[in-house]
């Protein structure tokens, strides 16, 4: 948090140095977890995720119910309203510059990603659950390379839909 006191000159000395002692009692944002280690790049943007789960955009797509008819779903920063008619399915996202991606589910579904040729492509990281966004059931961090990837979605206990949000961390932080 970046605080600007923009001060009236009408504003007296005294009473701007009382805010700036106000300010200096606010907690600034850390870029140290507790163990003093570097923050968590997940949790550094489950709030950005958060807030395209409340605000958008959105679309409402239906997965496919094999590789070869699979829902193209390659919008960063869109939250992805997945209509699953049997409990499972499948989506597409083509990408374009090879990075890390982080995909964020709003419950527990299993997913499973894999490259053009069929092999998977195992998470670096799966996590259940977040400690900044009610909207996030589960998260999975790929490193993807350059072209189109299937994942397959079977929802958790007998759902017939799922949302996700998928962003890349390496965007995040040049924001």
């Amino acid at each position: 948090m970046i605080l600007h006191l923009h001060t009236p000159r009408t504003t007296s000395r005294v009473a701007r140095a009382a805010l700036i002692a106000l300010a200096a009692l606010l907690p600034l944002p850390s870029c140290a977890d507790d163990d003093g280690g570097e923050t968590d790049p997940l949790e550094d943007v489950e709030l950005d995720v958060c807030e395209h789960y409340e605000q958008g955009p959105i679309a409402a797509v239906t997965a496919g119910t094999d590789a070869a008819s699979a829902t193209a779903t390659s919008s960063v920063h869109t939250r992805y309203d997945v209509s699953l008619p049997s409990g499972a399915g499948f989506v597409k996202v083509a990408i374009e510059a090879a990075s890390t991606y982080s995909f964020f589910f709003s419950d527990d579904a299993t997913v499973v990603f894999k490259d053009v040729s069929g092999a998977v492509v195992a998470p670096v990281e799966t996590r259940t659950g977040s400690a900044w966004c009610d909207a996030i059931g589960k998260a999975y961090v790929v490193t993807l390379g350059v072209g189109t990837y299937t994942i397959e979605i079977t929802a958790a206990s007998g759902a017939t839909a799922t949302q996700f949000v998928f962003l890349d961390p390496a965007v995040e932080e040049e924001e």
